[in-house]
C-alpha cells in the first residue's frame, strides 16, 4: 500500500505546485519513502513505507530503458515473472520487474502480472502514458483529464486537492444512491464532478490528446464449457486455487492481521492459513481478533472458539459495548469519500489502530466470499426456469421463500420479472411509476436524468444463465468498486494493506462459470467453499446455514442512547435537502425510533449523505 500521483501536460512544463498540493494531500499513505520526478511535461510523484513490496530495494519513480513508472504494487509471480524475462528477482522491485515486462509486451505485459496493482508508465520515445489497474481494481487509480493535462492519484481527496480544481458533487452518483438500490453501473464514475476512476481489469493511453481506455481482463461465457463438470472437479479446482490465494498473500509481510468474525468466509482464510503453517509453509506472524456483541446474532464466538481449538491459536476477542456511529464521523467522511458508509464501521474502526500498534502490516480478509458467492436469490429460480422449465422454477422460488421467510408469490414475481424482456421492464416501470421512494426531490430527479438512467438495464452478456449474468455484473458494478475501495482508504489510514484471497482473479473466474446449482442448493450456499474446505475448516463453521448479523443490538443502541442526536441530524437537514425531501427524511428517522426495523438502512443512508456533503463541500470543510 502506497500513494502515485503524477500530471501529463500537453502545453509544456508540468506544474510542480499543483503536483505537490495533490502528493501532500496523500501523505497518510505512507511516510518512509518520497520522490518527486519533474521533467518537461511530466511530473511523477511516489510516496511509501519501508515494507512497500514496490520500494524493495529501491522506491519509485523507476526508470529504465527510456521509461518511468510509479506504481503502487504487490506483484504475486515475482519468481515465475522474473524466469520468463530471464533477469535475477531479488534484484528488482516489483516496479523494475512491470518496467522490463513492458519493455518485453509492452500493453500485453498486464497478461503476465499477478498481484494487486495501479500504475503509471511513462514511455518517452513515443510520448505515451499508459496506466492499468488489477484485475478486480483492488489498489485505487482515479483521475482528471480536461483535454490539455492529465492529472491522476491514489485518492479521489487528493485530486479534490488540486488548486485547478472546483470540488463539487457528482449529482449523478448522489442521485442514485439517494434511491438506495442502484448498483451504480457506470464503474468510472466518482462522488466527484469530473474526476473519474480506471475501473478494475482496465487500461487506459493517453498520446497526443487522444485518451483511450479498454478492457483487458473479464469473464467471458465462451468458457463456460470448460466449468460444466462433476461438483468434484469444480470444487477441487476451487480448493487448489484458493490455497494458492492465501500463500500468495501471506509471502511478503513479517507481521498478518485476520480479523475472524465466526463466519464461512473469514474462518475459511483462517483455517487454510493455520493449515499451511502446520504443514511447513512459510508464513509471518500471525494476530487473530474478532468482535462480537452481546446479542442474538451478533455473538458467534462459539464458532471462532472451534476454530482456536482446532489449530490451537490464541484469538483476542473484543466486545461491542456501543454503537456510535455519529461518533469520529468526520474521519469517516474523510476516509470513504463517498457517502456510502456501512452500517458496521464503528465496530471495525478500533481494529486498525490495535493492528498497527501490533505492527502489523498486512491484514488477510475474508472479504468478497459474498461476492463471488451471491446469497440465494430470485436469480437462481429464473434460472431454473429458463433451463429446466416452469415447474422446476416453481419448486425454486417455494423452497426460497420458505428459506428466508419471504411471501412465495413476491419471490416468484421477482424470478418472472427477470425473464422479461428488457423493453417490457422498462415499459413496465414507466407505467407503474414506482422508480423513486417518496423521500428523492421530483425536481432533483428530473434536472440530473435520474429515471432516465435507472430505466436503463444493462447489456446481456450471454451466460447460460441469469444467475450467472447478475453474479457477473454485481462484480463488474460501481458499488461493488466502491466496497473494494474502503478497504484501500481504512487500511491506508493506519498504514496497513488488506489483502483478499477470494478477489484473486482465476478464482474469481470459476466461481462465476460454475453452474449455479453447483454453487447453492436449498438453504445451502458457497457449496465449492465448502467442499474444498472439508477436514480444514472445523466442521461445525462448514455445516452453518445462518449468518450472524449485529443489526438487533444497533437498533437496540439507536433507540436508547442516540435518538436525540438522529433526531437533531434530521431536523438541521441542510445540503442534502437538494436532493432529498426534508420532512420525508425526518419521518424515516421517527419510523425508525418508533420501531421500525426497514427504516434503518435508508435513514442512515439519507443521515451519511448529509454528513458527508457538510464535510467535503460545507462552508468549513476538512
Amino acid at each position: 500500500m502506497s500513494a502515485i500521483a503524477g500530471i501529463v501536460s500537453l502545453e509544456g512544463g508540468a506544474d510542480r505546485r499543483r503536483l505537490e498540493r495533490i502528493h501532500r494531500a496523500q501523505a497518510h499513505r505512507g511516510g518512509d519513502h518520497e520522490r518527486l520526478h519533474i521533467e518537461a511535461g511530466l511530473g511523477l510523484a511516489y510516496r511509501g513505507w519501508a515494507g512497500d513490496p514496490s520500494a524493495r530495494p529501491s522506491p519509485p519513480p523507476a526508470a529504465w530503458g527510456g521509461f518511468h513508472l510509479v506504481t503502487d504494487a504487490r506483484l504475486d509471480n515475482r519468481a515465475e515473472l522474473a524466469e520468463r524475462l530471464g533477469v535475477e528477482a531479488p534484484s528488482l522491485s516489483d516496479s523494475d520487474l512491470i518496467l522490463r515486462a513492458y519493455g518485453r509486451w509492452g500493453p500485453e505485459c498486464l497478461d503476465q502480472l499477478e498481484g494487486d496493482f495501479a500504475f503509471a508508465l511513462w514511455d518517452g520515445a513515443r510520448q505515451l502514458l499508459f496506466c492499468a489497474r488489477d484485475p478486480l481494481g483492488v489498489r485505487p487509480f482515479f483521475y482528471r483529464w480536461d483535454g490539455k493535462t492529465f492529472v491522476w492519484a491514489s485518492e479521489v481527496k487528493a485530486l479534490a486537492a488540486d488548486p485547478d480544481y472546483s470540488p463539487s458533487p457528482d449529482e449523478a452518483m448522489v442521485g442514485e444512491f439517494v434511491v438506495g438500490w442502484s448498483s451504480f453501473p457506470d464503474t468510472s464514475a466518482t462522488f466527484y464532478r469530473d474526476l473519474r476512476q480506471l475501473p478494475g481489469g482496465h487500461c487506459l493511453t493517453l498520446q497526443s490528446s487522444q485518451l483511450t481506455i479498454r478492457r483487458y481482463w473479464d469473464i467471458e461465457p465462451t468458457n463456460e464449457g470448460r466449468f460444466r463438470r462433476p461438483f468434484e472437479q469444480n470444487a477441487e479446482e476451487f480448493g487448489r486455487l484458493f490455497e494458492r490465494a492465501v500463500r500468495q498473500r501471506l509471502a511478503r509481510t513479517e507481521r498478518a492481521g485476520i480479523m475472524v468474525s465466526g463466519g464461512l468466509d473469514s474462518t475459511s482464510v483462517a483455517s487454510l492459513t493455520e493449515h499451511l503453517r502446520r504443514n511447513g509453509a512459510p508464513h509471518p506472524t500471525l494476530h487473530y481478533s474478532s468482535f462480537y456483541t452481546e446479542s442474538p446474532g451478533g455473538d458467534e464466538r462459539s464458532h471462532v472458539q472451534e476454530f482456536a481449538r482446532k489449530y490451537g491459536c490464541r484469538v483476542e476477542f473484543h466486545r461491542t459495548e456501543q454503537f456510535q456511529l455519529l461518533e469520529g464521523i468526520e474521519e469517516a467522511a474523510d476516509l470513504k469519500e463517498n457517502p456510502l458508509l456501512d452500517l458496521g464501521w464503528s465496530v471495525i474502526r478500533p481494529w486498525g489502530g490495535e493492528l498497527r500498534a501490533r505492527r502489523c502490516d498486512a491484514i488477510l480478509s475474508g472479504f468478497g466470499g459474498d461476492n463471488i458467492f451471491p446469497a440465494p436469490d430470485p436469480s437462481y429460480a429464473a434460472s431454473l426456469w429458463k433451463q429446466r422449465g416452469p415447474r422446476a422454477g416453481w419448486r425454486a422460488a417455494r423452497q426460497l421463500a420458505e428459506d428466508f421467510g419471504n411471501p412465495r408469490a413476491q419471490v416468484l414475481v421477482a424470478a418472472l420479472r427477470l425473464l422479461l424482456p428488457a423493453t417490457v421492464k422498462k415499459w413496465g416501470k414507466r407505467l407503474l411509476r414506482r422508480e423513486l421512494p417518496p423521500w428523492v426531490r421530483r425536481d432533483f430527479a428530473r434536472r440530473s436524468g435520474l429515471l432516465d438512467r435507472l430505466r436503463r438495464s444493462p447489456p446481456r452478456r450471454g451466460f447460460s444463465t441469469l444467475s450467472q449474468e447478475l453474479d457477473y455484473h454485481h462484480l463488474n458494478s460501481g458499488r461493488f468498486g466502491l466496497q473494494v475501495s474502503f478497504f484501500d482508504r481504512f487500511g491506508a489510514a493506519h498504514g496497513l494493506e488488506f489483502r483478499h484471497p477470494f478477489l484473486f482473479p482465476p478464482l474469481v473466474r470459476l466461481a462465476v462459470l460454475t453452474p449455479p446449482e453447483q454453487k447453492i442448493s436449498g438453504r445451502e450456499t458457497k457449496l465449492l467453499l465448502r467442499q474444498a474446505m472439508t477436514g480444514i475448516l472445523p466442521e461445525g463453521v462448514r455445516q452453518r446455514r445462518d449468518k450472524g448479523t449485529p443489526d438487533p443490538f444497533l437498533l437496540d443502541w439507536i433507540r436508547q442512547h442516540d435518538g436525540p442526536r438522529w433526531r437533531q441530524l434530521a431536523e438541521s437537514l441542510s445540503l442534502g435537502g437538494r436532493y432529498v425531501n426534508r420532512e420525508q427524511v425526518r419521518g424515516l428517522v421517527e419510523r425508525l425510533l418508533g420501531g421500525d426495523d426497514l427504516a434503518l438502512k435508508p435513514a442512515w443512508s439519507l443521515l451519511a449523505l448529509e454528513l458527508w456533503l457538510r464535510y467535503n463541500f460545507g462552508a468549513g470543510r476538512g
